[in-house]
């Protein structure tokens, strides 16, 4: 009974553990400003947060040149371009906000100390505690955490799901039968596709974090493959008559075809917003 009460209160105790590494890492992702002239990228590293620009609606001067940090009290830092400087620094989780930390304001020059909460889910506050706090007052909408979430879920399931059907078919544990002429051998053309389009999958999961291109390169490789199998499936079973035979196993490819070109247009889209950022 000790034993069990002890591994309850583990769990328990891993449950709370998580939940508050869950909560204090909603601020980590990419906040767009309120005029949306930049964005700033949050992330943690060693349980503290900072945050770069990482995107400005005009980067650099009529002649082409990048805007430096020409305000900086430091005179050997003003010709550091501002897409890559820190602004926020330091800051630690503690009663759902995120404080201990500063903010530097690139127009003025001075740095700030600042509370940082979560208004709702799309909302970042920014308050600094400096002497002006119209300057270092920060109204964010958060980008692309979510999405970047279940577009990366989607890419993982579909590659594991390619990988589980055609295990289950080499096994036997789904087994294929001739059902019109030329159907096992049309059949089971699809694995090395199949494969190219999990690997590819992959490949964009990997590059994420690491070049955005690349990674933008390989969603697309993935969606488009995914729509030309999707429809060339639905085509074979026009023209065969076998879409229209709702058998259990015809219904499970039927929503195989469906899903194949609705995730297939989702990855083309969110991969071409990748190759454009």
């Amino acid at each position: 009974m000790f034993l069990n009460y002890n591994v309850f209160g583990l769990i328990l105790l891993t449950v709370l553990s998580l939940s508050t590494a869950s909560a204090q890492n909603q601020i980590a992702g990419k906040w767009l400003s309120e005029n949306k002239e930049g964005i700033t990228s949050i992330y943690e590293n060693n349980g503290k947060y900072f945050g770069k620009i990482t995107w400005l609606k005009k980067p650099n001067d009529s002649k082409g040149i990048p805007f430096t940090d020409t305000e900086n009290p430091d005179k050997s830092k003003r010709n550091q371009p501002l897409i890559g400087l820190f602004i926020l620094k330091d800051f630690h989780f503690s009663n759902n906000k995120w404080i201990g930390g500063t903010i530097y304001d690139p127009e003025s020059g001075k740095t700030y100390t600042c509370t940082m909460w979560l208004e709702n889910t799309n909302t970042l506050k920014v308050r600094g505690l400096g002497l002006i706090l119209s300057n270092s007052n920060l109204d964010s909408n958060k980008l692309n955490s979510y999405k970047m979430n279940t577009f990366k879920g989607l890419l993982i399931t579909t590659a594991l799901f390619i990988f589980a059907y055609w295990t289950s078919v080499f096994t036997g544990v789904f087994p294929v039968e001739e059902i019109t002429a030329g159907y096992k051998n049309w059949f089971m053309s699809f694995p090395i596709p199949d494969f190219y389009i999990a690997a590819c999958a992959i490949l964009t999961v990997y590059h994420l974090n690491r070049n955005k291109k690349l990674a933008g390169l390989f969603g697309a490789m993935t969606g488009s493959g995914l729509l030309f199998l999707g429809l060339y499936a639905i085509s074979y079973g026009h023209n065969t008559g076998l879409l229209y035979i709702l058998t259990t196993g015809e219904m499970i490819e039927i929503a195989i075809k469906v899903y194949c070109i609705s995730a297939g247009t989702y990855f083309v889209r969110s991969s071409w917003k990748l190759i454009n950022q």
